[in-house]
């Protein structure tokens, strides 16, 4: 049996739907965190996707040092936004997506 990838989400908008159902469908993988600035979003995503004991947080950087509940991130923040944080996320030993 494959082992669960615990992914936290960095930005919840459009596209971040289109992704958590894709994770879903994989099967081996748990969204365990979310992450947007306006926390409505990512209530409203898990909401949508009947996600359960996941975890809120308005910064990335919060969430990336949650090292028991998440072992990569999918950025999903406008373009000029990746970079930064995918250099933080590396730098924090967590698999970027």
């Amino acid at each position: 049996m494959k082992k669960n990838v615990r992914i936290g989400l960095i930005g919840c908008g459009r596209i971040a739907s289109q992704h958590a159902e894709g994770y879903q469908q994989a099967g081996n993988v748990e969204i365990s965190a979310l992450c947007a600035p306006r926390l409505e979003k990512a209530h409203a995503l898990a909401d949508e996707y009947k996600l359960k004991n996941v975890e809120f947080f308005a910064d990335y950087r919060h969430m990336q040092a949650q090292r028991d509940i998440i072992n990569a991130v999918d950025i999903m923040t406008p373009d000029h936004l990746h970079a930064p944080i995918a250099q933080d996320c590396t730098e924090a030993g967590l698999h970027i997506l």
